[in-house]
């Protein structure tokens, strides 16, 4: 059990008087002086004794990051795959995440790459 010890130093630190010792709250009498000492516990959070605190903080904040991303920015992730269907014809096909066709993006590069294939026919 913690306890709190209350001294007295005399001039020079070679004489020590002590005055209490408390396990619990209490007063202490000091010449004419009185002092009441309340004792009490209070939980500290500290990130060296948590490490894994530190990496929980990390995560959440970045997680907070992305989802603040992706309600800024539309997803944009978009595979085109192109094939030789015979020797005069190829196969372009766009393939994008649900949702991206409604972006005004994607039909505007679906058109630039229609004009460059009818301008090479």
């Amino acid at each position: 059990m913690p306890a709190l010890h209350i001294s007295r130093i005399r001039e020079g630190g070679d004489e020590r008087e002590v005055l209490g010792i408390f396990h619990d709250s209490g007063t202490v009498s000091v010449d004419d002086l009185q002092f009441e000492v309340d004792l009490a516990f209070v939980p500290v959070l500290r990130l060296d004794r948590y490490p894994a605190v530190g990496f929980v903080l990390v995560c959440l904040a970045l997680f907070v990051i992305v989802l603040i991303a992706k309600w800024i920015a539309p997803p944009r992730l978009l595979w085109i795959v192109m094939a030789q269907e015979n020797e005069q014809s190829s196969l372009v096909r766009f393939l994008a995440l649900p949702g991206a066709g409604a972006q005004p993006w994607l039909s505007e590069l679906a058109r630039l790459v229609q004009e460059v294939l009818h301008d090479d026919a």
